[in-house]
């Protein structure tokens, strides 16, 4: 049995926008002037920058709503936001928030209890999750994160209990003797097995979410009576996305408890 700290968030993807394709729109509806600031902005002395993409994305987006490449494409308007800060803010501010669903990003968690991953399963909306299957992947190195605030003896009893369940679970492993099994008799007893894991086992899980739901995840789960582990990995996603998209996170600020608070919640 193997104590952890905490679990640990890891951004393993993100947006990459198309500049060619977004230039050729853009010379079709006559706002080339536009798409050649994009690919100056995107290309600086010719090499390829990708960390505006998912905020170039999001903006694109919202300009297609409005047509508000400039104000000859638009004649209701009578001026244009060009900078792309402001021009977020503004959507963030005003509640546009279909348009921050169209960039997504993907975590993995790694060393997340069964009990989180519970608490993480209830988000569906623009959210995907991907979780180690206990069916495949028999039990026979177990990871536990302790809760703090317990009273020692009580550590000392958990630990005890694991120490314990794990080594139930390698005998009956062993008594099954798998390892010459087929793959779906594998899985037949390993399903089976799962079934005495205790639920502060650490997992591995994937997220996907779009920004949108990021930033109501973010507001829930970092609150002061959120569950402590769920805090903790969402306090991670949280400064990682506001390293990485400022413009889309940066209303959202961090208080002396750890909850990321804004004036802009529901977006």
């Amino acid at each position: 049995m193997r104590l952890v700290d905490n679990p640990t968030v890891y951004m393993i993807s993100e947006p990459a926008v198309r500049p060619a394709d977004m230039h050729q729109y853009l010379v079709s509806i006559d706002q080339g002037v536009w798409g050649a600031k994009m690919l100056a902005e995107l290309f600086p002395d010719g090499a390829r920058d990708h960390t505006q993409d998912a905020q170039l994305l999001t903006e694109f987006m919202g300009r297609i709503c409005y047509r508000s490449w400039s104000v000859s494409a638009n004649r209701n308007l009578t001026r244009i936001r060009h900078d792309r800060d402001d021009y977020l803010l503004n959507i963030i501010r005003s509640g546009h928030g279909n348009v921050l669903e169209c960039a997504n990003f993907s975590f993995v968690i790694s060393d997340l209890t069964r009990v989180c991953a519970a608490e993480l399963a209830r988000h569906r909306a623009g959210v995907s999750i991907s979780e180690m299957s206990l069916r495949y992947v028999r039990l026979d190195d177990l990871r536990f994160r302790l809760p703090p605030g317990i009273t020692d003896n009580n550590r000392r009893r958990m630990v005890k209990l694991i120490e314990a369940t794990e080594r139930t679970m390698t005998a009956m492993i062993a008594d099954e003797e798998l390892d010459d099994k087929d793959f779906n008799h594998k899985k037949t007893i390993t399903s089976a097995l799962r079934r005495v894991a205790p639920l502060g086992l650490c997992t591995q899980v994937g997220l996907t979410a779009n920004v949108r739901a990021l930033r109501h995840m973010i507001s829930m789960r970092t609150d002061v009576h959120a569950e402590e582990e769920i805090r903790v990995v969402f306090q991670q996603i949280a400064r990682l996305m506001k390293t990485r998209c400022p413009a889309l996170f940066g209303d959202m600020e961090e208080d002396e408890s750890g909850a990321f608070k804004t004036d802009n919640w529901k977006v």
